[in-house]
Order: structure tokens, then sequence, then C-alpha cells
């Protein structure tokens, strides 16, 4: 056989990443970039899944709870890394989302990705799951791999949250710089 004849296998390059206890996986095209991140400035009056918000390279990140968004895990948990986003709609808009760690970066066939069953879907907002992942051959065999719709989470009330949040921030500097 030659190498003209052999199927072509569409894959999928995925980030997989814990949220609490969860695993949970998403298309690395829709992350800008995964960081680590020490210190996170509160913003008081915020809603409960605004963590805060970081600058990075001189740009101010608002920083979301993953865990309170998908109603999982435990606050207390250590959770040093962000999956940094563009804001849907605004590619000058940076999102960060806050995640217990960073497992790998991986390749799934499109055969792997399955339709999520209803009932997972009404327990987390069903537009925040794209399906799931079902690893075919020894690759993590038994693993589920819930698959997120990153950009789906920064909803509508979300990212107005989000600019009021970056925009009092920004307000406070000009005031302070004054």
């Amino acid at each position: 056989m030659q190498d003209d004849d052999k199927l072509q296998v569409k894959m999928t390059q995925v980030v997989v990443f814990e949220v609490g206890n969860e695993t949970f996986a998403a298309n690395i095209h829709s992350i800008r970039e995964v960081a680590k991140v020490d210190t996170i400035t509160p913003v008081p009056n915020s809603s409960s899944y605004i963590s805060g918000i970081i600058n990075i390279r001189g740009k101010i990140v608002p920083i979301i709870d993953l865990e309170t968004i998908l109603n999982i895990g435990n606050k207390e948990d250590p959770r040093p890394y962000i999956i940094l986003i563009d804001a849907p709609g605004n590619d000058e808009e940076i999102v960060g989302m806050l995640v217990t760690s960073i497992q790998e970066i991986t390749s799934y066939a499109e055969s792997e990705f399955k339709v999520a069953p209803k009932l997972i879907k009404s327990k987390v907002d069903a537009e925040y799951i794209s399906g799931v992942i079902l690893p075919e051959g020894d690759k993590n065999k038994d693993n589920v791999l819930l698959f997120l719709n990153l950009e789906a989470i920064i909803t509508k009330s979300v990212q107005r949250e989000i600019e009021h949040v970056t925009s009092e921030q920004t307000n406070d500097t000009i005031v302070k710089e004054e």
C-alpha cells in the first residue's frame, strides 16, 4: 500500500486539565496561552465567579473561577494555573480561567468525540459542554473527558461583569495617576 492510499484520520489537538477533582479537555485553538499565577488581586463587589484581576504584560486580565461557574470542586483547592482565551467577539480582551492543573496537550481522532448525554448537559449548563471524548486504544482507555466550550462560558452576563471589573480597575488607575 502506498502512502497516498492510507486513510487520513482527522485529529483534534486538546489541552487536558483539572478543575477541582474533575478532568476536562478544550480545543487548543480556543486557548491563547497557559500561565502559572502567583497573585490575583481581588475586586470588591464583583460576582462570586470573578476571582480578581492580574497583570499580564501590561494588560489587565479578569480571572474567572471555573469551579464556581461549573459548580464543582472546593474553593480551598490550590489553583495555580490559568488558561487565557480571547473574549468572544473581542480579540483585544483576554480572559483567564483558573484551573487546578494542566495534565497534557494531546490529540484525539474525530471518532473519539461523542455527543454528551442529556443528563450531563442538564447538570452543567448545556452550552458549556461540546461533547465527551472516549479515548480509543490503550491511551487513557477507561477515561471519559468532558470537552468544554471555553468561549461559551463567557456568557453575556459574565462578559458584562468582566467589562465592569476591567473598566473599574482602569478608572482607578487613571484617578491614582492624576
